[in-house]
């Protein structure tokens, strides 16, 4: 539904859903002869084929139904049992949920009788594909309620007036319903599961195997649940260790990635202690078929930290690559070199630490355990770009010009250490420590305690 339209839509579903728990009342079609009852597939346009259009099928909720190209499935929302139809250059726009619905209750669910009173002011019997149907009108807004198969449907164009509409609903057929899985029979899609140490990441590994066998299941009516990325990140949350009394709802519908290739959708998971972020793609052929890509902790995510290290160009400097810099000095264990002659290490963060916690206090400077003074740090916000697109990145800058006699080190290896001093603009601490892979380091504070620092080691050299 556009964003204009859900302020009517939305009070209506409310109010329908609030007849869920009126009862009694039973579902009544009045067959009718030809004088009252028509077929609507006799008027303009919709006698128009379909012919050309995406087909549809659901075997959980046992219908069929046709939609214009340029149209796509969209993703459901929350837990609410609905099939949304979308123009695809509409999706990503803020409030775009979709055009034409189909919402599938059962007999406990819903009173059709009350439905009844609450959706049109206009009713006629109609048969769509020898299915009696009521057909609802009320200004724009037009529904159709079905039922079959045990089940209730209701139809409706979510008040956007759409000469194409009527052709939709008459093309839906009515199959049989096949139960869904349960959770036992869970397909096992994701071997095993990574955890990023930096930012606390979970990145799965799936098994092609399995996910072909998904592909073939859903063209045959099965797991039709895998085309929903709410109802994916809900049946396999527990392998990122995500509580069962998380409530999951979806932050972003399918929407294409250009420079992947793939279709994207985000949902977001969470319960009293903890909320996650879980990123799915999907091949970007209809219907879409999620899989989980990466799986963040909010918290851990929004933490201050740093993301890498660079210390100022050999070639920049001297006109030297790293490569002859490496050569010269025969150490291939050396992963950073520093020259004397331009010092300076750039620590890049994640988000922008408060200026006012950096400065020299709040680094260490170290040779061979030996202490260093005279070395100063600041927090740098600048514009970047990459791709036409401009961004902020944000760092701390090292500088250790102002260290004594700095070239009477060349040919040692120098660590320098952000402590958790650093904070960010809300005031939390740098988040690392004991990063081992670039010689970082745990420090006592004055109580002994362990404090959380980021640490380079780089061999400085002087030619």
């Amino acid at each position: 539904m556009k964003k204009y339209n859900k302020g009517f839509v939305v009070p209506l579903l409310l109010a329908i859903i609030g007849i869920l728990i009126v009862g009694g009342g039973t579902y009544i079609y009045t067959q009718k002869t030809s004088n009252s009852s028509r077929n609507v597939e006799q008027d303009s346009p919709q006698n128009q084929s379909t012919a050309d259009w995406k087909s549809y099928a659901n075997s959980q909720y046992g219908f069929e139904a046709k939609y214009p190209n340029g149209w796509q499935v969209l993703p459901s929302v929350g837990t609410l049992t609905r099939i949304a139809f979308g123009q695809t250059k509409n999706i990503g726009t803020a409030g775009y949920d979709g055009e034409w619905f189909v919402f599938v209750y059962s007999d406990s669910e819903i009173n059709i009788n009350n439905m009844r009173k609450s959706l049109g002011e206009e009713t006629e019997h109609v048969s769509i594909n020898g299915v009696s149907a009521l057909r609802l009108v009320k200004g724009n807004y037009e529904s159709i309620l079905v039922k079959k198969n045990g089940k209730n449907y209701w139809i409706h164009n979510g008040n956007n007036k759409n000469d194409l509409f009527p052709k939709f609903y008459n093309s839906l057929k009515f199959t049989s319903v096949v139960v869904a899985p349960t959770a036992g029979v869970l397909p096992n899609l994701i071997k095993n599961v990574t955890v990023n140490i930096e930012n606390g990441d979970q990145r799965p590994e799936n098994d092609p195997k399995v996910l072909s066998q998904i592909k073939n299941d859903i063209q045959n009516g099965k797991l039709s649940w895998f085309i929903d990325p709410v109802e994916v990140s809900k049946k396999y949350g527990s392998r990122f260790s995500i509580a069962s009394n998380s409530q999951y709802s979806l932050e972003q519908a399918a929407m294409f990635g250009g420079d992947s290739g793939v279709m994207h959708s985000t949902v977001l998971a969470t319960n009293a202690t903890k909320s996650y972020r879980i990123y799915l793609i999907a091949e970007p052929t209809q219907p879409y078929i999620w899989v989980i890509n990466t799986v963040t902790d909010i918290q851990q995510s929004n933490k201050l930290r740093v993301d890498s290290f660079s210390p100022a160009s050999t070639f920049d400097v001297d006109g030297i690559s790293h490569q002859d810099i490496v050569k010269r000095f025969g150490d291939v264990t050396i992963l950073y070199y520093l020259n004397v002659k331009k010092p300076l290490v750039t620590f890049n963060l994640n988000q922008p630490a408060n200026p006012n916690s950096v400065n020299s206090d709040s680094i260490i400077v170290k040779v061979n355990g030996t202490v260093l003074s005279g070395a100063t740090a600041k927090a740098i916000t600048e514009q970047g770009s990459s791709h036409g697109a401009t961004f902020l990145t944000h760092s701390i800058q090292v500088d250790l010009s102002g260290v004594a006699n700095l070239k009477n080190y060349a040919g040692q290896n120098i660590q320098i250490i952000l402590t958790d001093k650093i904070k960010d603009m809300a005031g939390n601490s740098l988040q690392q420590c004991d990063r081992s892979y670039n010689k970082g380091e745990c420090i006592a504070d004055a109580s002994g305690q362990k404090i959380k620092v980021f640490g380079a080691e780089l061999r400085l050299y002087s030619l």
